[in-house]
């Protein structure tokens, strides 16, 4: 189980740089959030995210934090998570366009999720 988490420290880890989506000749490159298809008309939150590389990051970390949980977590934290997510995706919303409001939105999800990934981590050893 170390090897595990390990291995989803380091998923974590090269989540931290946005993915570039494949491209057609001549065309721009554009980001990839993991929560948002930025190839579509778009929320202004969904907008602010896909045109900031810090901001699509951060989407791709707390996406890769969320689902590596649901696969770890009893059923109890997981309807607690799928839960707060949902309050996560509001706030988020809410921000509109403002990046600043929506750094800060996922750097509190962010938080809420590694705390639960430290507290499942220190029931080891695996």
């Amino acid at each position: 189980m170390a090897i595990a988490l390990m291995a989803i420290g380091l998923t974590i880890m090269a989540a931290a740089t946005p993915a570039v989506a494949q491209q057609q000749a001549g065309e721009e490159p554009s980001l990839v959030a993991l929560s948002i298809d930025c190839r579509y008309q778009l929320r202004p939150a969904e907008t602010t995210i896909c045109s900031s590389p810090v901001l699509a990051a951060m989407d791709i970390q707390m996406m890769t934090l969320f689902n590596v949980l649901n696969l770890l977590a009893n059923q109890e934290v997981a309807v607690v998570m799928a839960s707060d997510q949902e309050a996560f995706m509001r706030v988020r919303s809410a921000c509109a366009s403002d990046a600043q409001c929506i750094g800060e939105a996922y750097a509190l999800r962010i938080g809420e999720l590694d705390k639960i990934l430290k507290d499942i981590a220190s029931r080891g050893p695996y």
